[in-house]
């Protein structure tokens, strides 16, 4: 091993304080997403997916640039309805990088990129990381 990182792990908590979006990304049930069978699905126009957003996806795209890594996985503790807000505390979740090429990224700015750029969307609290345990 050359002593690259393989993956990295981020916990925050999120508030989800609009309706219609869903905590991971919510993929079409015809095609699921493969771009082989997507191309003429009716279900979802070709998307793959059925929602334009998730809180997945409003993270990973601050995250993974920050860290120049192509995969992430997001690990929600618990699910909602697509059709509810997650207030209070928020919802716990660890966000985990496969591959960073760049592991020492400024987390403070990705997580105001989030919070600017989300504003009205989604909240979360700054991330903190932590091993895979």
């Amino acid at each position: 091993m050359s002593g690259r990182l393989d993956k990295l792990y981020f916990e925050s908590r999120y508030r989800k304080l609009v309706r219609d979006l869903p905590q991971t990304i919510f993929w079409c049930p015809t095609c699921k997403g493969s771009r082989k069978h997507r191309v003429g699905c009716e279900t979802c126009e070709g998307r793959g997916k059925l929602s334009d957003d998730s809180v997945q996806e409003l993270i990973a795209r601050r995250i993974l640039p920050a860290f120049r890594a192509r995969r992430g996985k997001f690990h929600g503790a618990g699910r909602e309805d697509i059709d509810v807000r997650m207030l209070g505390r928020g919802r716990p979740f660890v966000f985990e990088i496969e591959g960073p090429r760049y592991p020492e990224a400024d987390l403070e700015d990705v997580w105001r990129r989030v919070q600017e750029q989300e504003a009205g969307r989604i909240e979360i609290e700054p991330f903190r990381q932590v091993g895979r345990e």
